[in-house]
């Protein structure tokens, strides 16, 4: 690109035709003009000559680095992603991948021209896309359990105050389980409460 940016601004301008009002007064200058038109003309063509060459080995160099990429990222995937070249594994795997990219904020246009090392690195950022909702899970059920925890009756720590008459309350309360199920003397503890 610098080597045709460098002859374009070499070249010289091409002057206009010379004007056959100039032949009729001075021939010789009307054939300097001529001469040098034809001269930058020529310099022009041979300039393009030179960039279409450039462009022309530019871009098959580009088409051979293409290619080797493209090699290489085939054998990188073969070493250490076979499933990733299995064309019975591949569609599965390429709508997780991309699923996985888009949501890191790659377009679908950058997604397309991913090459070997962008999917295993993909295939990595799934991997722990799939731990963290794993784990993000795992935290609900717990919290599931803490939020059932805050429902109990609030336990009173060995050797903490208690209100008054709470001892009392309580001995109360298991009496009237007790009675429940039939236990007589808890009845009569029950009974000798009011009385």
């Amino acid at each position: 690109d610098v080597h045709i940016q460098q002859l374009v601004s070499l070249l010289p301008e091409v002057p206009g035709e010379p004007s056959a009002h100039l032949l009729t007064q001075d021939p010789a200058a009307y054939a300097d003009a001529v001469d040098y038109r034809n001269w930058a003309l020529q310099q022009h063509a041979s300039a393009r000559q030179q960039i279409d060459a450039i462009v022309a080995h530019q871009q098959q160099a580009e088409q051979q680095q293409q290619l080797i990429g493209a090699q290489a990222s085939f054998e990188l995937l073969a070493k250490e992603f076979p499933e990733y070249i299995d064309d019975a594994k591949r569609p599965e795997l390429a709508v997780k991948l991309r699923s996985t990219g888009l949501a890191l904020g790659y377009s679908d246009d950058q997604l397309a021209k991913t090459d070997g090392w962008d999917i295993l690195a993909l295939r990595t950022a799934s991997d722990w896309k799939a731990k963290a909702d794993r784990y993000d899970a795992l935290m609900a059920k717990r919290m599931d359990k803490v939020r059932e925890a805050k429902k109990l009756p609030a336990v009173s720590r060995p050797g903490a105050a208690q209100p008054k008459g709470a001892v009392a309350n309580e001995r109360y309360q298991a009496d009237r389980q007790a009675m429940r199920n039939g236990d007589r003397d808890a009845e009569n503890r029950v009974f000798a409460r009011f009385l």
